[in-house]
């Protein structure tokens, strides 16, 4: 399955765990200690699929599912899609060491704002 999408959806692991309770329900199918159905009878399954994907991508921010940037001139009619991925949020500091200097900062200044932290 990782193969074909590195972050299914929940939809699609659904789908998955729905086609392997239809061919094995003595194995998979969510039951009572009577033996009466729980609910759809995949629930159980496709949440521990679900976690068992999300746990393989922890570490891995590229296979995450992540909106599209809106552009900024909504006036079109028909925008065009979006290239980039919005950026996720993240520990630390996203911007280390500018290029620019922000609006009414210098060196100096920045170097005595670090002396008094």
């Amino acid at each position: 399955m990782r193969e074909k999408c590195l972050n299914p959806t929940w939809s699609q692991c659904t789908v998955i765990t729905k086609s392997v309770v239809d061919k094995y329900p003595g194995s998979f199918e969510d039951r009572t200690d009577e033996g009466d159905r729980m609910g759809n009878g995949y629930f159980t399954l496709s949440s521990q699929l679900k976690n068992r994907v999300d746990n393989l991508n922890r570490n891995n921010t590229l296979a995450r599912l992540r909106k599209p940037k809106r552009p900024a001139d909504t006036n079109d009619v028909h925008p065009a899609q979006p290239e980039k991925v919005a950026k996720t949020d993240s520990y630390g500091c996203i911007n280390w060491q500018p290029s620019q200097l922000p609006e009414g900062e210098t060196i100096d200044s920045l170097h005595h704002k670090k002396e008094e932290l």
